[in-house]
């Protein structure tokens, strides 16, 4: 479930998601790369 996303910058946008891993909820907090055609790539 998607909770929010922030531009840290133009090129990347932080993620705010919470998944279920096993029956425990966790807060996954990714950046991904903004790449030419909008689309978001996460970093490694």
């Amino acid at each position: 479930m998607l909770i929010g996303k922030l531009m840290k910058n133009s090129k990347e946008r932080l993620m705010v998601t919470i998944t279920e891993q096993k029956g425990i909820k966790c807060i996954d907090l990714r950046v991904y790369n903004i790449i030419n055609d909008g689309e978001l790539v996460p970093t490694a």
